[in-house]
């Protein structure tokens, strides 16, 4: 062993060693640790309404055929399996800069593409955790694309 714990064991006990590189331990995991997941911010109908006024992407993360069946009308569509890093210029060419909200049908894909995201990197991430379900409900515009119309995402 090293001869400060050696030291500390000898001194000490082996239990208040173990309690100190325990508390260490978790004490990393708790504050110094990178946490991805703290730059995504959930948010709701209303509180998307609000952001949109600002520049912003909007990415609907579900499947090309549920994105034919209706879609916010500025979203752009990446299916979730999409957002990975070898995409990572793709990604970069789509959202550039700016503040990224991404929606699927009920919240669930949408955050788990948001968290994908703040791993790569992007920092104003947003989760609309109502999803599309909530948006048709409360009437807001949709656009739906007719078949043969081809819509954008990465192949």
């Amino acid at each position: 062993m090293l001869p400060l714990v050696d030291y500390l064991i000898e001194t000490l006990g082996y239990y208040p060693v173990f309690a100190m590189v325990g508390a260490f331990g978790l004490w990393v995991i708790w504050f110094i640790w990178p946490k991805a997941g703290d730059a995504v911010e959930s948010i709701n109908t209303d509180e998307y309404l609000r952001l949109s006024e600002n520049p912003h992407v909007l990415i609907d993360v579900r499947t090309p055929d549920e994105y034919t069946e209706g879609h916010a009308p500025r979203a752009v569509n990446i299916p979730l399996d999409q957002i990975r890093s070898s995409n990572r210029d793709e990604l970069a060419a789509a959202i550039g800069g700016k503040t990224v909200v991404c929606i699927c049908a009920t919240g669930r894909r949408s955050a788990v593409a948001a968290r994908r995201l703040a791993k790569l990197g992007y920092k104003k991430i947003h989760n609309f955790s109502d999803g599309m379900n909530a948006w048709s409900a409360a009437r807001l515009p949709e656009k739906t694309n007719p078949q043969g119309e081809k819509q954008w995402h990465i192949s």
